[in-house]
């Protein structure tokens, strides 16, 4: 929730405030006895909190990524196109969280708000409304930027700032129905069309194109909140491999992330 609700709370009180003053000013009955003064002694108090919070908070999160970017720089032994990451137990925006590979190529992603309002409709809300996700690295930058009014997760996916398709969650129903699925997404692009495959009860994920074809493989462990024994972070663990695709490897990482960060919510 971060600071929001201490932001809501200060409106709301201010107005009550300002509304109270007014009554007392207009010789009219105040709606609270007592000194007319108090509640802009609660303004203030509020408002200072909120300083002192945000100030708390952003000292508190550079210290936390910088501790997560030197234990970025662990060697896992990963193969060729294998890829590690952990979702943390909670994931603050603007924080970028280490994907590990066998060269150690600064690799990581990032939850993103295009909007206040995105910011704070999911800090107010069970899932991640309005959510969005960077995937960088020195070669390329994805974004899957959300689709805010929707009734499914969607997503415009770019990669290098130009549009190349749509990530969304199937419907539950119908021909094309996402209801035997744990992550019922689809990825449709220009010339091509990719799949999330996990049955429920698996913990393996499969994104396959049109042909069937697995181009990325991702095994996570199971409600797995133990503290890893190299990287030292907690925190779901998530084993990928990637094949051969016609789209680099950070988008199909960017796809899987967002898929894993909205189950996990929902859970």
């Amino acid at each position: 929730m971060e600071v929001v609700v201490p932001i809501i709370l200060l409106i709301a009180v201010t107005i009550f405030a300002t509304y109270n003053t007014y009554l007392y000013f207009t010789d009219a009955p105040l709606i609270i006895d007592g000194p007319w003064w108090v509640m802009w002694l609660i303004v203030l108090g509020l408002f200072i909190f909120i300083i002192v919070f945000i100030n708390i908070r952003k000292r508190l999160l550079k210290q936390l990524q910088q501790s997560i970017t030197d234990k970025a720089q662990v060697d896992l032994n990963l193969g060729e196109h294998e890829y590690f990451l952990q979702t943390p137990i909670y994931l603050f925006h603007s924080l970028k969280i280490p994907i590990f590979n066998n060269d150690h190529t600064p690799l990581s992603y990032e939850i993103k708000y295009d909007t206040i309002l995105n910011k704070y409709a999911s800090a107010l809300s069970t899932i991640f409304v309005g959510c969005s996700l960077e995937i960088e690295s020195p070669q390329h930058k994805v974004y899957l930027k959300s689709h805010f009014f929707t009734v499914h997760y969607g997503y415009d996916v770019y990669l290098d700032d130009e549009k190349i398709g749509t990530f969304k969650m199937k419907k539950l129903i119908g021909k094309d129905s996402g209801i035997k699925q744990q992550l019922p997404y689809q990825f449709c692009g220009k010339d091509f069309t990719y799949n999330l495959h996990n049955p429920y009860m698996s913990q393996t994920t499969d994104i396959k194109d049109e042909a069937d074809k697995v181009v990325m493989k991702a095994r996570r462990s199971f409600l797995d909140m133990s503290k890893h024994k190299l990287t030292k972070q907690r925190g779901e663990k998530h084993e990928i491999e990637f094949f051969a695709a016609s789209l680099p490897v950070e988008v199909f990482l960017g796809l899987y992330v967002i898929a894993i960060l909205n189950k996990n919510i929902q859970r």
